[in-house]
């Protein structure tokens, strides 16, 4: 009996373990995705400043070619923002699934240990019993 309440504790911190390690690694992409978007955002800012070297004698041309690549880029960094947010919401939905069901197995598990307890100290109970009215 001790040793499955052992068992059971060892479980419960292996899972809370496992758990942990994962809201982690979730917590680690996540960080590396707004790393990638700030390394973007300094990339097209160096970019616009060596382009604004050129514009002083391409006033019209230069007005053009910036409207353009702004709606070029607020188009990009949308459509990665969107990306981003749909893969982060995708993990964060299966992170949430995972967890529930390693959670639903845990919980099985523990009441399985507790009806095993209980069992055995069911028949202890009928063994003693047995041995009295002997």
């Amino acid at each position: 009996m001790k040793r499955m309440k052992m068992k059971m504790e060892e479980e419960r911190q292996n899972h809370d373990k496992e758990r942990k390690r994962r809201e982690e690694e979730f917590r680690e992409r996540e960080e590396r995705h707004k790393t990638e978007m700030k390394r973007e955002r300094e990339e097209w800012e160096k970019q616009k400043q060596q382009e604004q070297q050129r514009r002083d004698e391409e006033d019209e041309r230069r007005r053009k070619k910036e409207q353009a690549m702004r709606d070029e880029y607020n188009q990009r960094l949308q459509q990665v923002k969107k990306r981003m947010m749909m893969k982060m919401v995708e993990e964060r939905q299966n992170n949430d699934k995972e967890r529930k069901r390693r959670e639903e197995e845990y919980i099985e598990r523990e009441e399985q240990y507790k009806r095993d307890i209980k069992d055995i100290e069911d028949h202890g109970r009928e063994i003693q019993e047995e041995m009295k009215s002997e």
